[in-house]
C-alpha cells in the first residue's frame, strides 16, 4: 500500500513537471506563433509532393522514402498530415509544433 502511495505521488509530480515545461514553452515561443513563422521556401515543396500521392498516402510511404530519404519523409509526412488536419491555419500549425516540441 505504501508503495502505491508513493508511485500515486511520483505520478502527479510527473504531470506537473510536464504542465509547467508546457507552459513554459508556450510561454517563450510565444513570438514565433504570433509572427506566423511558416517557411514558405521549405514547406510548399514537401506540401505539393505530399498532395501529388496516392490519396490514401500511406501506401505510398516505401515510394516516397526511397525518392526522398528518411529525414526528408518524415519532413512530408509531417506537413502534409497536419495540412489534412488544420487547413491554412498557420497559427495552428505553430501551436501544434511547439506542443509537439514540449511533449518531445
Amino acid at each position: 500500500m505504501e508503495w502505491l502511495k508513493k508511485q500515486s505521488a511520483n505520478l502527479w509530480l510527473f504531470f506537473l513537471c510536464a504542465i509547467v515545461v508546457f507552459f513554459v514553452h508556450f510561454i517563450v515561443y510565444q513570438p514565433v506563433i504570433q509572427y506566423r513563422l511558416f517557411n514558405i521556401t521549405e514547406d510548399w515543396p514537401f506540401l505539393v509532393f505530399y498532395r501529388s500521392l496516392h490519396p490514401n498516402a500511406l501506401v505510398s510511404v516505401l515510394d516516397v522514402w526511397t525518392k526522398a530519404g528518411l529525414h526528408t519523409t518524415a519532413q512530408i509526412y509531417h506537413i502534409g498530415i497536419l495540412s489534412d488536419f488544420l487547413g491554412f491555419n498557420y497559427s495552428a500549425y505553430q501551436v501544434v509544433n511547439v506542443a509537439l516540441k514540449a511533449i518531445g
